[in-house]
């Protein structure tokens, strides 16, 4: 099934967070990402947050300490401004190797 709408995408990842590399790009917004980051498998290989675009990460913070939480390494692709210490710690929280460039406020 072709997903057409953000109905429709937020049906899907919120059975499996990992439908989420179905939905368009036009269709993976904030809601449909945070859905997705909550119903996706949170493993060390392709998680949910492999999926979230790149200009939510730029735009969100929410999205993004979301999709930290999920995948740690991801903190690299998270802009210098919305580092946040709850977006810090959450990558702590998923990986063991020290948080070099976290800016923590």
């Amino acid at each position: 099934m072709k997903i057409k709408t953000e109905l429709e995408a937020l049906e899907a990842v919120q059975k499996d967070g990992m439908a989420l590399r179905f939905v368009p790009d036009a269709l993976r917004t904030e809601a449909v990402c945070l859905a997705a980051l909550a119903h996706g498998r949170v493993a060390d290989y392709a998680p949910a947050a492999a999926y979230v675009p790149v200009r939510l990460l730029a735009e969100s913070a929410t999205v993004c300490e979301a999709a930290v939480r999920q995948y740690g390494l991801l903190l690299k692709r998270v802009p210098e401004a919305l580092r946040t210490t709850a977006i810090c710690a959450a990558r702590c929280a998923r990986t063991a190797s020290p948080c070099a460039g976290c800016r923590r406020t």
